[in-house]
């Protein structure tokens, strides 16, 4: 884990990415985009995250992978941590979608479910009282922009019942949900 500042730390992601989202302008890319249908995130309005994700990763908005397609990948978090609150930043890609992220103890004695509810990216507004993380006021779709469509990134964070130390995190199997950040408050 990456300690982001007193009390928040970020869960290491970058050798779990498995999607491109992000590209940048003119960008000559291949593959279907953030949503499987040639619909690309403007990096350079997404450039602002990289505060809140821990950084860019390499080859933003080049055709590298930025976000991680949920498909029960799993993180070790070490040391174990006792967490007050897990906090994404993400989107939903073919409409908001709800699923759980599974915290998981010390030699897995203990699991803790977390509700991971994001809005689609073209959402007009939240559907699970996210806020926007980022958005911008046009949508690359195969190297074009169109002016219109306003796609966004979510932020959410969840509080948990009481403190739970966490060894591991699971994410769900729902290829639809992607995940930019992912981070502990401690």
């Amino acid at each position: 884990m990456l300690q982001v500042n007193p009390g928040r730390f970020q869960v290491d992601l970058s050798g779990h990415r498995t999607n491109a989202a992000c590209a940048g302008p003119g960008a000559q890319l291949l593959g279907g985009g953030f949503d499987g249908f040639g619909k690309w995130l403007p990096a350079e309005d997404f450039a602002a995250l990289a505060d809140q994700i821990g950084g860019l990763p390499g080859r933003w908005g080049a055709g590298g992978a930025d976000n991680v397609e949920c498909q029960g990948q799993q993180f070790l978090v070490a040391p174990p941590a006792p967490v007050r609150a897990v906090g994404v930043v993400g989107a939903g890609t073919g409409g908001s979608l709800r699923d759980e992220l599974t915290l998981l103890g010390p030699e897995g004695a203990r699991e803790q479910r977390v509700p991971l509810a994001l809005s689609d990216f073209l959402a007009g507004g939240p559907a699970f009282g996210e806020e926007i993380a980022a958005e911008a006021d046009t949508l690359r779709i195969e190297g074009i922009d169109i002016k219109g469509p306003r796609p966004k990134l979510w932020r959410s964070r969840r509080p948990l019942p009481a403190p739970f130390i966490v060894a591991s995190v699971r994410l769900p199997f729902n290829p639809g949900l992607h995940v930019f950040s992912l981070w502990f408050e401690i």
